[in-house]
């Protein structure tokens, strides 16, 4: 298959041997999907609050990230370059940078519901929008 390309995590392959704390069972997480009202500050507080003590371990909190995604996030996280996370900061930055849309979250629905008005110019209208 020549032009196939595997599936390589973003994060460093040692991560995978970090050891869960004893007796840590992975939990049920809430899952992100970048597509609902829930910011990605309440997403990465319960996120590292499920984590319990897992989480305190900054290459569990980056390996773990990828099971509280869903749907657009999931594919987001999935196309991160290979090697390109190193830390949970990096990885939450990265995180709040393409899924935090400023002050209030603007969903797609709130700019569907945005008309042009009569006397409205094109241009004043995209401003607007």
């Amino acid at each position: 298959m020549g032009g196939s390309r595997l599936y390589q995590k973003p994060y460093p392959p040692e991560f995978d041997f970090i050891s869960y704390p004893v007796g840590w069972r992975i939990p049920e997480f809430v899952k992100f999907n970048g597509e609902d009202s829930r910011t990605t500050w309440e997403h990465v507080s319960q996120y590292v609050l499920q984590l319990g003590e897992a989480g305190l371990n900054d290459a569990l909190r980056v390996r773990l990230f990828s099971l509280s995604l869903t749907g657009t996030a999931f594919s987001w996280f999935s196309s991160l370059a290979p090697g390109s996370i190193l830390n949970w900061n990096q990885l939450e930055r990265k995180f709040h940078d393409h899924f935090y849309s400023g002050e209030a979250e603007v969903r797609l629905l709130d700019l569907t519901s945005i008309k042009q008005t009569r006397d409205e110019t094109v241009l004043d209208y995209f401003q607007r929008f």
